[in-house]
């Protein structure tokens, strides 16, 4: 999501359901409570788990970098596992080859798509914006080729067989990932998702089927952001 944008809505404080109800992002609830969630990272960067589920040996990809590594970290510090952090964009791979990050840290130059190959991002918009996202067909935005992989690719490449915890920030990318998975062998046990309805030119419609799409694959949806475009789901195997 447009970083800038993402900041102010959630500036807003209690304000935040009703201005997404407004806006029309607001359009699922959670179906499921579990025992216990915790949200974990900053306000900005973080995002809504099931801790029960997590330990030192869960295999972890949290995918979409941007400038914030604050989940991956929180992750680290009350999990002791390691969290393999994906982002493909050179303005992301500057940015980690800055940070001082601890070894349980593990970051590949690489994006999650429904494709191996190098794929078309657009641009940020405005200087300052970290979003690298995927552009509407004939746009004429200024892009850049970035390295792509399937999720079932970049399992088999890290020697995975499971997946414990999958988040995806990619921007546009995430309704293809979804028919890509769910058409494979692997389901995530816990599945948390950015989708960007009601953003750049997606709509309610894509968000609304994949959400099925997931509920028909076993998943069950346990919490959504105020803004009401990060959704975290876990499958019926994990519980």
């Amino acid at each position: 999501m447009r970083t800038a944008a993402r900041q102010v809505i959630r500036a807003i404080g209690p304000l935040h359901r009703a201005l997404s109800r407004h806006r029309g992002t607001l359009i699922h609830r959670p179906a499921y409570r579990p025992r216990a969630i915790a949200f974990l990272g900053s306000e900005y960067g973080g995002w809504t788990v099931i801790p029960e589920l997590i330990d030192a040996g869960s295999v972890v990809y949290s995918v979409g970098v941007g400038s914030d590594i604050t989940f991956d970290r929180a992750l680290i510090e009350r999990f002791g596992c390691t969290v393999h952090s994906f982002d493909p964009t050179p303005m992301a791979r500057e940015w980690i080859a800055q940070q001082d990050v601890p070894p349980e840290f593990a970051f590949h130059p690489l994006g999650l798509a429904n494709t191996d190959e190098e794929v078309a991002f657009a641009m940020p918009l405005q200087e300052g914006w970290d979003s690298f996202s995927l552009p509407p067909e004939g746009s004429d935005e200024e892009t850049v080729d970035c390295p792509v992989r399937r999720l079932e690719t970049i399992a088999s490449g890290l020697g995975h067989s499971r997946i414990d915890l999958l988040k995806m920030d990619i921007e546009g990318f995430e309704y293809g990932v979804i028919d890509d998975v769910l058409a494979g062998p692997l389901r995530p046990a816990q599945w948390l998702i950015e989708f960007h309805h009601a953003m750049m030119h997606f709509v309610t419609d894509q968000t609304r089927r994949a959400v099925k799409q997931l509920e028909a694959a076993g998943y069950r949806l346990f919490a959504v952001s105020n803004v009401g475009h990060e959704y975290s789901f876990v499958h019926e195997s994990a519980l």
